[in-house]
């Protein structure tokens, strides 16, 4: 009897609409990413303590979740009654992804008209939030089926600055291949039923090329006392020397990018990413 397959890569993106803003507030913050984080927690928390223990202990060397800075921020504008802009939470893991289904459901903590705070400001969750769910299983048997075409190139688009870390700091800014897909590649092999290759890692490093790319650096102010400092932009590779096996393992990785993130501090919004039609070119997933 075949095995259902288990919703445990979920990606969930919310419109929240500013209520209003506390008269007391001396300053907002410049970047959300912080605050995401610690409302994902605060929603896992209320709804199961084991879940959020683990996730805020970090017991395994990856956290399985994502969440981004309020897509649309404009630190010079401010904030005002009325504004209206978009968060994204992905989960990693069955447990994660099964919580955040049930906290969108009707009369969920972030269901359509829901209340939420964000740094101590309160928000309104202005529709019914966006959901794409998949599994890992069904992204193995669809990458890896035989005979399927298997593209010689690999795009993606960093929406949020992204960087690597070495030696414990985050020092590299350029997405060269190694980093990329050994970072996602790191992940995957954390969370997912079918760990894949090391040695993809190498093929990434000997055979992949940055074929074009569109970047620029961006700084922010992660915490009143930590400003980072990553690319964002977009960026092609393409295989100097194709194989088909590891270039659908690329292709999964590329499609696994919009879930996991990409390089470091992607719990506090840095490292999102999803795949792009061509340089340049318009979103995919």
């Amino acid at each position: 009897m075949p095995v259902a397959n288990v919703t445990d890569l979920l990606s969930l993106e919310i419109s929240l609409r500013v209520a209003e803003l506390p008269q007391e507030r001396a300053e907002l913050p410049q970047w959300w990413g912080r605050a995401a984080h610690q409302l994902l927690l605060d929603l896992v928390r209320g709804d199961d303590a084991g879940l959020a223990e683990q996730l805020h202990a970090g017991e395994q060397t990856q956290r399985p979740f994502t969440v981004s800075s309020l897509v649309g921020w404009q630190p010079r504008r401010g904030l005002q009654p009325g504004d209206t802009y978009r968060l994204k939470f992905t989960a990693l893991s069955a447990p994660l992804a099964a919580l955040l289904q049930r906290l969108t459901a009707p009369g969920g903590r972030l269901a359509q008209g829901a209340a939420v705070e964000l740094d101590h400001v309160p928000f309104t969750v202005a529709a019914a939030p966006v959901v794409a769910e998949a599994s890992y299983r069904d992204w193995i048997e669809r990458y890896l089926l035989p005979g399927r075409y298997v593209a010689p190139v690999a795009r993606l688009q960093l929406l949020s600055p992204t960087g690597f870390k070495k030696d414990g700091v985050m020092q590299q800014l350029f997405p060269e291949a190694a980093l990329v897909f050994g970072s996602l590649l790191r992940r995957w092999n954390e969370f997912a039923p079918l760990a894949l290759p090391e040695e993809l890692q190498r093929y990434a490093r000997e055979c992949l090329v940055v074929q074009a790319f569109s970047l620029s650096t961006r700084q922010v102010q992660l915490t009143p006392q930590m400003r980072v400092t990553g690319a964002a932009g977009w960026v092609t590779y393409r295989a100097a020397h194709f194989d088909r096996y590891w270039m659908s393992l690329v292709e999964t990785m590329t499609a696994f990018s919009a879930f996991s993130g990409i390089g470091a501090k992607v719990t506090m919004g840095l490292g999102q990413a999803c795949v792009v039609a061509g340089p340049g070119g318009a979103q995919t997933d």
